[in-house]
Protein backbone atom coordinates (compact mmCIF):
# COMPACT_ATOMS: atom_id res chain seq x y z
CA UNK A 1 0.00 0.00 0.00
CA UNK A 2 1.08 3.47 -1.07
CA UNK A 3 2.46 5.68 1.79
CA UNK A 4 -0.31 8.36 0.84
CA UNK A 5 -2.94 5.59 1.43
CA UNK A 6 -1.66 4.45 4.56
CA UNK A 7 -1.61 8.64 6.15
CA UNK A 8 -5.15 8.58 5.04
CA UNK A 9 -5.92 5.58 7.06
CA UNK A 10 -3.95 6.79 10.03
CA UNK A 11 -5.37 9.97 9.71
CA UNK A 12 -8.41 8.35 9.59
CA UNK A 13 -7.72 6.64 12.65
CA UNK A 14 -6.52 9.68 14.52
CA UNK A 15 -9.96 11.05 13.65
CA UNK A 16 -12.01 8.42 14.96
CA UNK A 17 -9.94 8.63 18.29
CA UNK A 18 -10.87 12.23 18.43
CA UNK A 19 -14.60 12.04 17.96
CA UNK A 20 -15.19 9.46 20.14
CA UNK A 21 -13.77 11.01 23.21
CA UNK A 22 -15.49 14.33 22.53
CA UNK A 23 -19.12 12.67 22.36
CA UNK A 24 -18.08 10.77 25.63
CA UNK A 25 -15.85 12.75 27.23
CA UNK A 26 -17.78 15.92 28.08
CA UNK A 27 -20.53 13.58 29.68
CA UNK A 28 -18.23 11.07 31.67
CA UNK A 29 -16.26 14.09 33.34
CA UNK A 30 -19.72 15.50 34.44
CA UNK A 31 -20.99 12.57 35.77
CA UNK A 32 -17.95 10.84 37.84
CA UNK A 33 -16.43 14.35 38.93
CA UNK A 34 -12.54 15.05 38.94
CA UNK A 35 -12.47 12.65 41.73
CA UNK A 36 -13.06 10.01 39.76
CA UNK A 37 -11.19 10.60 36.97
CA UNK A 38 -8.21 10.91 38.80
CA UNK A 39 -8.84 7.53 40.09
CA UNK A 40 -9.05 5.86 36.66
CA UNK A 41 -6.01 8.00 35.25
CA UNK A 42 -3.78 7.00 38.32
CA UNK A 43 -4.95 3.44 37.86
CA UNK A 44 -4.55 3.76 33.53
CA UNK A 45 -1.16 5.03 35.05
CA UNK A 46 0.24 2.55 36.89
CA UNK A 47 -0.94 -0.29 34.65
CA UNK A 48 1.35 1.82 31.46
CA UNK A 49 4.12 1.71 33.91
CA UNK A 50 4.40 -2.22 33.96
CA UNK A 51 3.10 -2.50 29.97
CA UNK A 52 6.32 -0.57 29.17
CA UNK A 53 8.59 -2.68 30.95
CA UNK A 54 6.97 -6.00 30.62
CA UNK A 55 7.70 -6.71 26.91
CA UNK A 56 11.25 -4.65 27.41
CA UNK A 57 10.80 -2.67 24.20
CA UNK A 58 9.66 -5.57 21.93
CA UNK A 59 6.55 -3.23 20.50
CA UNK A 60 8.78 -0.41 19.09
CA UNK A 61 11.55 -2.70 17.98
CA UNK A 62 9.34 -5.09 16.28
CA UNK A 63 7.93 -2.49 14.29
CA UNK A 64 11.66 -1.89 12.88
CA UNK A 65 11.94 -5.42 12.75
CA UNK A 66 9.06 -6.74 10.77
CA UNK A 67 9.79 -3.64 7.87
CA UNK A 68 12.76 -4.86 7.70
CA UNK A 69 12.12 -8.66 7.25
CA UNK A 70 9.31 -7.66 4.41
CA UNK A 71 12.76 -7.37 2.05
CA UNK A 72 14.01 -11.11 2.49
CA UNK A 73 10.72 -13.12 1.49
CA UNK A 74 10.15 -15.74 3.91
CA UNK A 75 11.53 -13.99 7.17
CA UNK A 76 8.19 -12.13 8.51
CA UNK A 77 6.65 -15.66 9.42
CA UNK A 78 9.88 -16.46 11.58
CA UNK A 79 10.40 -13.25 13.01
CA UNK A 80 6.75 -12.76 13.71
CA UNK A 81 6.71 -16.15 15.80
CA UNK A 82 9.43 -15.28 17.59
CA UNK A 83 8.62 -12.17 19.02
CA UNK A 84 5.42 -13.39 19.62
CA UNK A 85 6.25 -16.35 21.97
CA UNK A 86 9.04 -14.14 23.51
CA UNK A 87 6.35 -11.39 24.45
CA UNK A 88 4.19 -14.44 26.16
CA UNK A 89 7.08 -15.14 28.55
CA UNK A 90 7.42 -11.55 29.04
CA UNK A 91 4.00 -11.25 29.95
CA UNK A 92 3.77 -13.66 32.15
CA UNK A 93 6.29 -12.71 34.07
CA UNK A 94 5.57 -9.36 34.31
CA UNK A 95 2.13 -10.18 35.72
CA UNK A 96 3.54 -12.07 38.51
CA UNK A 97 4.91 -9.23 39.42
CA UNK A 98 2.23 -6.50 39.04
CA UNK A 99 -0.06 -8.90 41.61
CA UNK A 100 3.10 -9.29 43.51
CA UNK A 101 3.47 -5.24 43.95
CA UNK A 102 0.04 -4.87 44.89
CA UNK A 103 -0.01 -7.87 47.76
CA UNK A 104 3.10 -6.52 49.04
CA UNK A 105 1.93 -2.26 48.69
CA UNK A 106 -1.80 -2.51 48.97
CA UNK A 107 -1.86 1.03 49.65
CA UNK A 108 -0.85 2.10 45.95
CA UNK A 109 -3.90 0.73 44.68
CA UNK A 110 -6.44 3.21 45.74
CA UNK A 111 -9.00 1.87 44.38
CA UNK A 112 -7.92 -1.96 44.43
CA UNK A 113 -11.18 -3.14 42.01
CA UNK A 114 -9.62 -1.34 38.94
CA UNK A 115 -5.85 -1.96 39.20
CA UNK A 116 -6.91 -5.49 39.41
CA UNK A 117 -8.99 -5.23 36.49
CA UNK A 118 -6.39 -2.87 34.82
CA UNK A 119 -4.01 -6.41 35.60
CA UNK A 120 -6.28 -8.62 33.04
CA UNK A 121 -5.08 -5.84 30.20
CA UNK A 122 -1.54 -7.01 31.16
CA UNK A 123 -2.08 -10.63 31.38
CA UNK A 124 -3.11 -10.28 27.78
CA UNK A 125 -0.60 -7.91 26.37
CA UNK A 126 1.62 -10.17 24.23
CA UNK A 127 -2.07 -10.71 22.15
CA UNK A 128 -1.22 -6.45 21.34
CA UNK A 129 0.35 -6.98 17.90
CA UNK A 130 0.11 -3.59 16.81
CA UNK A 131 3.90 -3.60 16.18
CA UNK A 132 2.99 -6.20 13.50
CA UNK A 133 0.47 -4.17 11.75
CA UNK A 134 2.36 -1.40 11.80
CA UNK A 135 4.98 -3.18 10.56
CA UNK A 136 3.72 -4.37 7.65
CA UNK A 137 1.80 -1.17 6.92
CA UNK A 138 -2.42 -2.88 7.05
CA UNK A 139 -3.43 0.75 8.49
CA UNK A 140 -6.87 -0.27 7.30
CA UNK A 141 -7.51 -3.16 9.78
CA UNK A 142 -6.12 -1.24 12.55
CA UNK A 143 -8.65 1.98 11.47
CA UNK A 144 -11.80 -0.21 10.64
CA UNK A 145 -10.99 -1.86 14.08
CA UNK A 146 -10.57 0.87 15.81
CA UNK A 147 -13.98 2.36 14.74
CA UNK A 148 -15.91 -0.53 15.78
CA UNK A 149 -14.55 -0.78 18.99
CA UNK A 150 -14.58 2.59 19.71
CA UNK A 151 -18.06 2.96 18.69
CA UNK A 152 -19.12 0.28 20.86
CA UNK A 153 -17.52 1.36 23.79
CA UNK A 154 -19.03 5.22 23.48
CA UNK A 155 -22.79 3.85 23.34
CA UNK A 156 -21.96 1.68 26.44
CA UNK A 157 -20.67 4.59 28.01
CA UNK A 158 -24.35 6.40 28.39
CA UNK A 159 -26.41 2.89 29.32
CA UNK A 160 -23.85 1.74 32.16
CA UNK A 161 -22.64 5.28 33.81
CA UNK A 162 -25.35 7.55 35.95
CA UNK A 163 -23.82 8.10 39.10
CA UNK A 164 -20.57 9.65 40.61
CA UNK A 165 -19.84 6.43 42.01
CA UNK A 166 -19.44 5.09 38.50
CA UNK A 167 -16.18 5.81 38.12
CA UNK A 168 -15.47 2.36 38.12
CA UNK A 169 -17.22 1.11 35.58
CA UNK A 170 -15.84 3.68 32.81
CA UNK A 171 -12.01 2.04 33.49
CA UNK A 172 -14.05 -1.33 32.93
CA UNK A 173 -15.00 -0.11 29.63
CA UNK A 174 -11.49 0.84 28.55
CA UNK A 175 -10.52 -2.29 30.04
CA UNK A 176 -13.33 -4.38 27.83
CA UNK A 177 -12.33 -2.83 24.65
CA UNK A 178 -8.86 -2.97 25.15
CA UNK A 179 -8.91 -6.95 25.57
CA UNK A 180 -11.45 -6.80 22.46
CA UNK A 181 -9.03 -5.19 20.53
CA UNK A 182 -6.30 -7.29 21.66
CA UNK A 183 -8.25 -10.68 20.29
CA UNK A 184 -9.10 -9.27 17.20
CA UNK A 185 -5.50 -8.62 16.61
CA UNK A 186 -3.99 -12.14 17.39
CA UNK A 187 -6.65 -14.01 15.38
CA UNK A 188 -6.12 -11.23 12.08
CA UNK A 189 -2.82 -11.76 12.16
CA UNK A 190 -2.81 -15.26 11.66
CA UNK A 191 -4.47 -15.05 8.22
CA UNK A 192 -0.41 -13.01 7.02
CA UNK A 193 1.60 -15.74 9.12
CA UNK A 194 1.59 -19.17 10.37
CA UNK A 195 2.39 -19.86 13.62
CA UNK A 196 5.19 -22.30 14.42
CA UNK A 197 7.45 -22.94 17.46
CA UNK A 198 9.71 -25.30 15.69
CA UNK A 199 12.96 -23.69 14.67
CA UNK A 200 12.67 -20.58 16.38
CA UNK A 201 15.36 -18.34 18.24
CA UNK A 202 13.07 -16.35 20.92
CA UNK A 203 16.54 -15.04 23.31
CA UNK A 204 18.35 -13.88 19.98
CA UNK A 205 15.91 -10.64 19.92
CA UNK A 206 16.10 -9.61 23.49
CA UNK A 207 19.93 -8.52 23.22
CA UNK A 208 19.00 -6.51 20.50
CA UNK A 209 15.79 -5.21 22.12
CA UNK A 210 17.34 -4.17 25.23
CA UNK A 211 18.13 -0.42 24.20
CA UNK A 212 14.91 -0.35 22.91
CA UNK A 213 13.52 -1.67 25.82
CA UNK A 214 15.02 0.91 28.36
CA UNK A 215 13.96 3.72 25.72
CA UNK A 216 10.16 2.52 25.98
CA UNK A 217 10.89 1.65 29.97
CA UNK A 218 12.18 5.24 30.49
CA UNK A 219 10.13 7.11 27.83
CA UNK A 220 7.34 5.59 29.67
CA UNK A 221 8.00 6.60 32.95
CA UNK A 222 8.60 9.76 31.28
CA UNK A 223 5.91 10.25 30.00
CA UNK A 224 4.02 9.67 33.42
CA UNK A 225 6.25 10.69 35.98
CA UNK A 226 4.33 14.71 36.00
CA UNK A 227 1.14 12.30 36.87
CA UNK A 228 3.05 9.72 39.43
CA UNK A 229 4.45 13.06 41.33
CA UNK A 230 1.69 15.27 41.09
CA UNK A 231 -0.32 12.43 43.13
CA UNK A 232 2.35 11.41 45.28
CA UNK A 233 3.50 14.76 46.06
CA UNK A 234 -0.06 16.47 46.93
CA UNK A 235 -0.96 13.69 49.53
CA UNK A 236 -2.84 11.33 47.12
CA UNK A 237 -4.81 14.96 45.49
CA UNK A 238 -6.73 13.34 43.08
CA UNK A 239 -8.49 16.29 41.94
CA UNK A 240 -5.20 17.64 41.30
CA UNK A 241 -4.48 14.95 39.10
CA UNK A 242 -7.56 15.03 37.52
CA UNK A 243 -7.55 18.33 36.42
CA UNK A 244 -3.95 18.10 34.82
CA UNK A 245 -4.87 14.53 33.25
CA UNK A 246 -8.37 16.42 31.14
CA UNK A 247 -6.18 19.48 30.19
CA UNK A 248 -3.59 17.12 29.05
CA UNK A 249 -5.82 14.91 27.28
CA UNK A 250 -7.98 17.53 25.25
CA UNK A 251 -4.04 18.28 24.04
CA UNK A 252 -3.15 14.91 23.03
CA UNK A 253 -6.33 14.52 21.02
CA UNK A 254 -5.57 17.41 18.91
CA UNK A 255 -1.74 15.77 19.05
CA UNK A 256 -3.32 12.67 17.10
CA UNK A 257 -4.84 14.04 14.06
CA UNK A 258 -1.41 16.25 13.88
CA UNK A 259 1.18 13.58 13.83
CA UNK A 260 -0.97 11.06 12.10
CA UNK A 261 2.02 11.08 9.35
CA UNK A 262 4.60 10.12 11.69
CA UNK A 263 3.41 6.97 12.69
CA UNK A 264 3.25 5.64 9.01
CA UNK A 265 6.34 7.27 8.17
CA UNK A 266 8.66 4.97 10.49
CA UNK A 267 8.03 1.98 9.15
CA UNK A 268 8.89 3.03 5.97
CA UNK A 269 11.87 4.48 6.71
CA UNK A 270 13.16 1.82 8.04
CA UNK A 271 12.13 -0.40 5.37
CA UNK A 272 14.34 2.51 3.02
CA UNK A 273 17.00 2.00 5.17
CA UNK A 274 17.31 -1.23 4.64
CA UNK A 275 17.44 -0.88 1.06
CA UNK A 276 19.61 2.08 1.13
CA UNK A 277 17.59 4.32 -0.35
CA UNK A 278 18.89 7.36 1.27
CA UNK A 279 17.66 10.34 -0.87
CA UNK A 280 13.86 8.72 -0.64
CA UNK A 281 14.43 9.40 3.30
CA UNK A 282 15.29 12.86 3.01
CA UNK A 283 12.33 13.69 0.58
CA UNK A 284 9.92 12.16 3.25
CA UNK A 285 11.31 13.52 6.04
CA UNK A 286 11.31 17.54 4.41
CA UNK A 287 8.02 16.78 3.56
CA UNK A 288 7.07 15.60 6.99
CA UNK A 289 8.75 18.50 9.06
CA UNK A 290 6.88 20.89 7.03
CA UNK A 291 3.65 19.23 7.56
CA UNK A 292 3.85 18.96 10.78
CA UNK A 293 5.01 22.51 11.37
CA UNK A 294 1.35 23.51 9.41
CA UNK A 295 -0.54 21.56 11.19
CA UNK A 296 1.42 21.90 14.52
CA UNK A 297 1.42 25.66 14.83
CA UNK A 298 -2.36 26.39 14.59
CA UNK A 299 -3.22 23.82 16.68
CA UNK A 300 -1.05 24.89 19.59
CA UNK A 301 -2.53 28.77 18.48
CA UNK A 302 -5.67 27.54 18.65
CA UNK A 303 -5.98 25.65 21.83
CA UNK A 304 -4.52 28.49 23.83
CA UNK A 305 -6.86 30.91 22.20
CA UNK A 306 -10.13 28.72 23.41
CA UNK A 307 -8.79 26.60 26.26
CA UNK A 308 -11.74 28.31 28.56
CA UNK A 309 -14.19 27.63 25.58
CA UNK A 310 -13.03 23.89 25.21
CA UNK A 311 -12.81 23.31 28.99
CA UNK A 312 -16.34 24.86 29.37
CA UNK A 313 -17.64 22.76 26.54
CA UNK A 314 -15.61 19.64 26.78
CA UNK A 315 -15.30 19.10 30.72
CA UNK A 316 -17.75 21.27 32.44
CA UNK A 317 -17.67 23.95 35.39
CA UNK A 318 -15.82 21.47 37.78
CA UNK A 319 -12.55 21.70 35.89
CA UNK A 320 -12.24 25.82 35.15
CA UNK A 321 -8.72 25.59 37.15
CA UNK A 322 -7.56 22.97 34.06
CA UNK A 323 -7.79 26.01 31.53
CA UNK A 324 -4.53 27.76 32.66
CA UNK A 325 -2.87 24.01 32.60
CA UNK A 326 -4.12 23.39 29.34
CA UNK A 327 -2.68 27.23 28.19
CA UNK A 328 0.33 26.23 29.94
CA UNK A 329 0.96 22.95 27.99
CA UNK A 330 -0.59 23.49 24.25
CA UNK A 331 3.45 24.20 23.56
CA UNK A 332 3.69 20.43 24.19
CA UNK A 333 1.83 19.37 21.14
CA UNK A 334 3.98 21.28 18.48
CA UNK A 335 6.95 19.98 20.76
CA UNK A 336 6.15 16.35 20.81
CA UNK A 337 5.30 15.97 17.56
CA UNK A 338 9.09 17.57 16.33
CA UNK A 339 10.33 15.17 18.99
CA UNK A 340 8.63 12.32 17.08
CA UNK A 341 10.32 12.91 13.67
CA UNK A 342 13.79 13.20 15.45
CA UNK A 343 13.66 10.42 17.78
CA UNK A 344 11.56 7.50 15.88
CA UNK A 345 12.46 8.71 12.37
CA UNK A 346 15.78 10.51 12.42
CA UNK A 347 17.23 8.16 14.83
CA UNK A 348 15.55 4.93 15.95
CA UNK A 349 14.16 4.10 12.27
CA UNK A 350 18.09 3.72 10.88
CA UNK A 351 19.28 1.91 13.64
CA UNK A 352 20.56 5.12 16.26
CA UNK A 353 18.81 3.46 19.31
CA UNK A 354 21.66 3.67 21.86
CA UNK A 355 21.26 7.78 20.77
CA UNK A 356 17.42 7.82 21.80
CA UNK A 357 18.44 6.20 25.18
CA UNK A 358 20.73 8.57 26.43
CA UNK A 359 18.63 11.42 25.68
CA UNK A 360 15.36 9.90 26.86
CA UNK A 361 17.09 9.36 30.21
CA UNK A 362 18.91 13.04 30.28
CA UNK A 363 15.29 14.17 29.96
CA UNK A 364 13.65 11.77 32.74
CA UNK A 365 16.52 13.02 35.48
CA UNK A 366 15.13 16.74 34.01
CA UNK A 367 11.53 15.95 34.45
CA UNK A 368 12.21 14.46 37.96
CA UNK A 369 13.95 17.70 39.12
CA UNK A 370 11.86 19.85 37.34
CA UNK A 371 8.52 18.17 38.66
CA UNK A 372 9.89 17.80 42.65
CA UNK A 373 10.88 21.83 41.72
CA UNK A 374 7.51 23.24 40.70
CA UNK A 375 4.82 20.78 41.60
CA UNK A 376 4.50 21.65 45.59
CA UNK A 377 4.39 25.59 45.24
CA UNK A 378 2.22 25.59 41.69
CA UNK A 379 0.77 22.03 42.14
CA UNK A 380 -0.87 20.92 38.17
CA UNK A 381 0.44 23.97 36.85
CA UNK A 382 3.59 23.70 38.13
CA UNK A 383 3.67 19.90 36.70
CA UNK A 384 2.59 21.35 32.98
CA UNK A 385 5.69 24.03 33.50
CA UNK A 386 7.89 21.22 34.03
CA UNK A 387 6.55 18.77 31.44
CA UNK A 388 6.82 21.75 28.60
CA UNK A 389 10.32 22.37 29.49
CA UNK A 390 11.68 19.01 29.98
CA UNK A 391 9.51 18.15 26.31
CA UNK A 392 11.84 21.25 25.07
CA UNK A 393 15.31 20.20 26.28
CA UNK A 394 14.22 16.62 24.94
CA UNK A 395 14.02 18.60 21.53
CA UNK A 396 17.11 20.11 21.15
CA UNK A 397 18.90 16.98 22.29
CA UNK A 398 17.59 15.08 19.48
CA UNK A 399 18.36 17.35 17.04
CA UNK A 400 21.94 17.26 18.14
CA UNK A 401 22.02 14.02 18.63
CA UNK A 402 20.35 13.73 14.56
CA UNK A 403 22.00 16.65 13.38
CA UNK A 404 23.95 14.54 10.73
CA UNK A 405 20.96 13.80 8.69
CA UNK A 406 18.56 16.42 10.28
CA UNK A 407 20.79 19.65 8.52
CA UNK A 408 20.26 17.87 4.77
CA UNK A 409 16.24 17.83 5.68
CA UNK A 410 16.07 21.25 7.11
CA UNK A 411 14.46 24.31 4.45
CA UNK A 412 15.13 27.32 5.63
CA UNK A 413 12.82 28.85 3.08
CA UNK A 414 10.21 26.50 3.64
CA UNK A 415 10.40 27.27 7.37
CA UNK A 416 10.57 31.31 7.20
CA UNK A 417 7.55 30.91 5.36
CA UNK A 418 5.68 28.85 7.82
CA UNK A 419 6.83 31.18 10.48
CA UNK A 420 5.10 33.99 8.24
CA UNK A 421 2.02 32.24 7.99
CA UNK A 422 1.96 30.91 11.50
CA UNK A 423 2.57 34.97 13.12
CA UNK A 424 0.00 36.93 10.48
CA UNK A 425 -2.63 34.18 11.18
CA UNK A 426 -2.18 34.33 15.15
CA UNK A 427 -2.74 37.87 15.32
CA UNK A 428 -5.70 37.97 13.08
CA UNK A 429 -7.16 34.94 15.36
CA UNK A 430 -6.72 36.99 18.15
CA UNK A 431 -8.46 40.27 16.93
CA UNK A 432 -11.25 38.23 15.91
CA UNK A 433 -11.41 36.41 19.40
CA UNK A 434 -11.52 39.87 20.87
CA UNK A 435 -14.49 40.72 18.42
CA UNK A 436 -16.55 37.39 19.71
CA UNK A 437 -16.01 37.65 23.41
CA UNK A 438 -19.22 38.98 24.26
CA UNK A 439 -20.93 35.80 22.84
CA UNK A 440 -22.09 32.29 24.79
CA UNK A 441 -19.32 30.06 25.38
CA UNK A 442 -20.69 27.62 22.67
CA UNK A 443 -21.38 29.80 19.76
CA UNK A 444 -18.14 31.52 20.93
CA UNK A 445 -16.33 29.02 19.98
CA UNK A 446 -17.55 27.82 16.78
CA UNK A 447 -17.39 30.78 15.20
CA UNK A 448 -13.54 31.02 16.32
CA UNK A 449 -13.32 27.35 15.33
CA UNK A 450 -14.96 28.05 11.70
CA UNK A 451 -13.11 31.46 11.03
CA UNK A 452 -9.63 30.20 12.35
CA UNK A 453 -9.82 27.12 10.06
CA UNK A 454 -11.36 28.95 6.82
CA UNK A 455 -8.43 31.70 7.54
CA UNK A 456 -5.88 29.80 7.95
CA UNK A 457 -6.75 27.48 4.71
CA UNK A 458 -6.70 31.35 2.79
CA UNK A 459 -3.38 31.81 4.53
CA UNK A 460 -1.42 28.76 3.30
CA UNK A 461 -2.86 29.23 -0.15
CA UNK A 462 -1.17 32.33 -0.33
CA UNK A 463 1.81 31.46 1.73
CA UNK A 464 2.55 28.56 0.32
CA UNK A 465 4.92 26.10 2.03
CA UNK A 466 5.85 22.41 0.72
CA UNK A 467 3.09 20.48 2.71
CA UNK A 468 0.74 23.11 1.70
CA UNK A 469 1.76 23.00 -1.80
CA UNK A 470 1.37 19.28 -2.29
CA UNK A 471 -2.45 19.47 -0.38
CA UNK A 472 -3.02 22.27 -2.66
CA UNK A 473 -2.13 19.91 -5.42
CA UNK A 474 -3.48 16.84 -4.13
CA UNK A 475 -6.74 18.33 -3.93
CA UNK A 476 -6.57 20.37 -7.52
CA UNK A 477 -6.29 16.78 -8.86
CA UNK A 478 -9.50 15.07 -6.84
Amino acid sequence: MSLKKNAIYSSAYQIVRLIFPLITYPYVSRIIGPEGMGQVSYAQTVLNYFTSFVLLGIPVYATREISRSRAVPGLTDTVYNELLFLSVILTAVGSGIYAGFFFLFPSIAAEPVLHWGFGLVLLLHWSQLDWFFQGIENYKYITIRNFIIRALSAALVFFIIKERSHYPRYGFLWIGGTIAAYTLNFFYSLKFVKLRIRGLNLFRHLRKSLPSAFISGSAMLYAVIDVIMLGSMLNDNRYAVGIYSVAGRLMRIAMSVVIAGNIVIGPRISLRHEQGAESEIIRILKLNVSLILLLGIPAVVGMMCTAEELMGLFAGSEFAPAVLTMRIIAPELLILSITGILGNQILYARGKEKRVLIVTIISLIVAVITNFIAIPKYQENGAAVATVFTRLVEMILLGVMGWDLLKKVIDVKDLVKTMILAVSWALLLLFFQVLVHPLMTGLRFASTAIFGIISYALFAFFIRTEASQKIIDWVSRK
